[in-house]
C-alpha cells in the first residue's frame, strides 16, 4: 500500500521525466525534418509528380504532431505504476480516491490528521471558476495567434519568397519550417502556457470590477479563504470533497464524511466498468463505420446509400444492446433519490456516489464479495 504524499511526488517526478523525454524526441524529430529539407528533399522529390509532392508534405505535417503525441503517450504509459492487489496498470488512477480504478480496493494510505478550517460553498457545489472572462478572452486570442496565424504567416512568407513555380523547393522549405515549428511548440509551448495562464490571472485581477459588470453570476478567480484546503491552501473540487472528504489537489482529509453501508439494491462496480468498456468499443465501431461511409460516398458509384443504411442499422443495434445490458446488469445511472442523471464516466464511476445528492449508489468490492462471486460461478458451472 502506498502513502499518498510519496505517490504524488513520484507521479510528479515521472511526469517531469516524461516531458523531458518528449522534448528530446521532438528535438530529434524536428532536427531530422530540417536536415532532410535542407540537404535531400529537393533532389528526392523533383522527379515526382506535383500531386505526390504536395501529398508528401501534407502527410509529414499530419504525422509529425501525431508521432510527438504518441511518444508522449508511450512515455506516460511506461512509468504507470501497477496495482499491488490486482496487478493492473493504473491508467486512470486518482490518488485522492484511495482506490484502484480496476478492482476498487484501497491501495493508498494517508497518515495526515484531519485539519478543520475548510468550509464548502453553501450556495452550490461547484468547481473552480472557468468561465469566459477578460483574461481568458485575451489568452484565447494570444493562443490562436500563435497556434494558427504564425504558421499561416510562415507559409505565406515561404510562398512569397520561393514562389509556386519551383514546387520541389517550396515543399523543401515547408518541411524545414515544419520541423522548426515542432521544436518550437514542444520546447516553448509548455512554459508558454504557464506564462499565458499567469497573464490571464493577472488580467482578471486587474479587471475584476469589469468582469462583475459584464458576466452574470461571476465569481472571482481568487476564492474565499474558507473554501481553501487547510493542507495545501488550494481550492479543491467541492463535489469530490463533499463525497469523499479529501482534497482533490493534495488528498488531505478536509471533511468528516459519514460512511454509507452497502445494500443489495446498489449497482455492481464491475458491471459498470464492463459497460463503460463495451460502450467505448461500440462508439469506436460506429465512428469507423461512419468514416467508411464518408470514404465510400466520395466514390459516387451509387452504392453509398447501402453503407448509410448499414451505419443506421448498426447505430440502432448498438443502442438496443446497451439498453439491454443496463437492464440485465441493473445499471440505473439516474439517482433514485434526487433523479440526477449520473454519467458512468464521471463522479459515479470514480467514487460510486451520486454527483447530485452525494449518496452511495455503488457497493464496494471487497475480497469477500469477490470470493463469493467466484464460488457462485463455480457452483453454476
Amino acid at each position: 500500500m502506498w502513502e499518498i504524499s510519496e505517490l504524488l511526488e513520484r507521479i510528479e517526478r515521472e511526469k517531469r521525466a516524461a516531458a523531458v523525454r518528449s522534448m528530446i524526441f521532438s528535438l530529434i524529430l524536428g532536427g531530422a525534418c530540417i536536415l532532410i529539407g535542407l540537404c535531400w528533399w529537393e533532389r528526392l522529390v523533383s522527379p515526382w509528380p506535383v500531386a505526390w509532392q504536395v501529398w508528401a508534405v501534407l502527410s509529414a505535417a499530419a504525422l509529425l504532431p501525431l508521432l510527438s503525441a504518441e511518444v508522449d503517450w508511450l512515455g506516460r504509459w511506461w512509468w504507470l505504476p501497477r496495482c499491488p492487489e490486482c496487478g493492473a496498470r493504473l491508467r486512470h488512477l486518482l490518488p485522492v480516491l484511495r482506490r484502484c480504478p480496476e478492482c476498487r480496493r484501497v491501495i493508498i494510505a494517508d497518515r495526515r490528521a484531519f485539519l478543520p478550517g475548510y468550509v464548502p460553498p453553501v450556495s452550490e457545489s461547484r468547481k473552480p471558476f472557468v468561465g469566459n472572462t477578460v483574461g481568458s478572452f485575451v489568452g484565447q486570442w494570444v493562443a490562436a495567434s500563435v497556434g494558427v496565424l504564425l504558421p499561416a504567416l510562415i507559409l505565406f512568407g515561404i510562398v512569397h519568397q520561393v514562389g509556386m513555380a519551383n514546387l520541389s523547393r517550396l515543399t523543401a522549405a515547408s518541411l524545414v519550417w515544419l520541423g522548426g515549428l515542432v521544436i518550437f511548440y514542444n520546447w516553448c509551448g509548455r512554459s508558454g502556457m504557464e506564462k499565458l495562464e499567469a497573464m490571464m490571472r493577472w488580467i482578471d485581477r486587474k479587471c475584476d470590477r469589469f468582469n462583475r459588470k459584464i458576466i452574470p453570476n461571476y465569481r472571482n478567480r481568487l476564492p474565499d479563504p474558507a473554501h481553501l484546503c487547510p493542507h495545501c491552501r488550494r481550492e479543491p473540487d467541492h463535489v469530490l470533497a463533499a463525497v469523499i472528504g479529501h482534497c482533490s489537489c493534495c488528498g488531505g482529509p478536509i471533511l468528516q464524511v459519514a460512511e454509507d453501508t452497502d445494500s443489495p439494491a446498489m449497482m455492481d462496480g464491475r458491471n459498470i466498468r464492463r459497460y463503460r468498456k463495451i460502450r467505448r468499443y461500440a462508439w469506436l465501431m460506429l465512428a469507423g463505420l461512419l468514416g467508411l461511409w464518408l470514404f465510400w460516398s466520395l466514390r459516387r458509384d451509387g452504392r453509398e446509400w447501402v453503407m448509410g443504411c448499414c451505419v443506421v442499422l448498426a447505430g440502432l443495434l448498438v443502442g438496443g444492446g446497451l439498453r439491454q445490458l443496463r437492464r440485465e446488469w441493473r445499471l440505473r445511472f439516474r439517482c433514485p433519490f434526487c433523479r440526477y442523471p449520473n454519467d458512468p464516466e464521471g463522479i459515479l464511476g470514480q467514487t460510486g456516489h451520486c454527483a447530485g445528492c452525494f449518496r452511495k449508489l455503488v457497493r464496494d468490492e471487497t475480497p469477500e464479495t469477490e470470493r463469493s462471486g467466484t464460488e457462485k460461478r463455480a457452483g453454476g458451472e
